[in-house]
């Protein structure tokens, strides 16, 4: 059981939007949805060029900075027309979401179901209710689901070995998670200010938990991490002040008595 440490220096953090990033981002082969970074320079409207002609553009953008960029949307052909709805000051980047209607079916934009590719920049829809992960998934990216509120439960597929820092950060909603049986690594603030999340159960292949990656989850009781840990961070669960110093695996009974968790969210269960 991780003891509560004292804060140090907590500091705000950003995407990390990489100046040097090409326009379109891909894990794998089979995958033809795509993340389309947009320029700095846009200021009323611009032109950005399509790989294909049936690519269909998500219209929630990606607001990697948080801004509350509202834009529209036309395309001609291999030409997506982007204008720029209010703020007379220039923008900073921001990413679409591009399907291609002819190798996958275009998902409903109205839809708060939201599949999970594992792209770089990639962000799921702030109104996310519920979480599929595309089968090639292996690590959830950095702000993946960043301010997600409406998420209340996630079942992370076994591919998944990697959780990178802000991942869940402030998924206010987020009860219950059940984590990936082949789970290596929590990078920081992956689940910061979580406040409804209640217990987690860390698996036996977790080697590394970085700085304050539990930090502020006010609701969190029950918390299992195993003895492989070889790295574990400063502040993980600081302010967490529910959090029991019993050992969860003496006790799962009633943690799952008392909490939102179900034996199936246990990992080794």
């Amino acid at each position: 059981m991780v003891g509560i440490q004292s804060l140090k220096n907590l500091q705000c953090y950003l995407h990390p939007l990489a100046s040097s990033i090409s326009r379109s981002q891909r894990l794998h082969p089979s995958i033809t949805m795509r993340i389309l970074l947009i320029p700095r320079s846009i200021r009323n409207s611009m032109d950005v060029d399509l790989e294909h002609d049936d690519e269909v553009v998500d219209p929630r953008i990606i607001d990697i900075l948080g801004m509350g960029y509202k834009c529209s949307f036309s395309v001609n052909g291999r030409t997506l027309t982007i204008m720029r709805i209010g703020r007379d000051e220039g923008w900073d980047g921001f990413c679409l979401r591009v399907y291609r209607r002819s190798t996958e079916a275009t998902p409903d934009f109205m839809s708060t179901v939201y599949t999970y590719w594992g792209l770089d920049l990639e962000e799921a829809p702030r109104d996310t209710t519920k979480v599929i992960f595309h089968p090639s998934v292996t690590t959830i990216k950095s702000c993946a689901f960043s301010g997600c509120n409406s998420l209340v439960r996630v079942t992370i597929p076994d591919t998944v070995i990697r959780i990178e820092r802000l991942a869940f950060f402030v998924c206010d909603s987020l009860k219950s998670i059940r984590l990936s049986t082949n789970l290596v690594y929590i990078g920081d603030h992956a689940f910061h200010n979580c406040k409804s999340l209640q217990a987690a159960f860390l698996p036996p292949t977790v080697t590394e938990i970085v700085d304050e990656a539990f930090i502020n989850c006010k609701s969190l009781r029950f918390l299992h991490v195993p003895e492989s840990i070889d790295n574990l961070g400063t502040n993980v669960v600081w302010g967490c002040d529910r959090l029991s110093t019993t050992p969860v695996s003496n006790n799962l009974s009633k943690v799952c008595s008392s909490t939102s968790v179900t034996p199936q969210m246990i990992p080794w269960n």
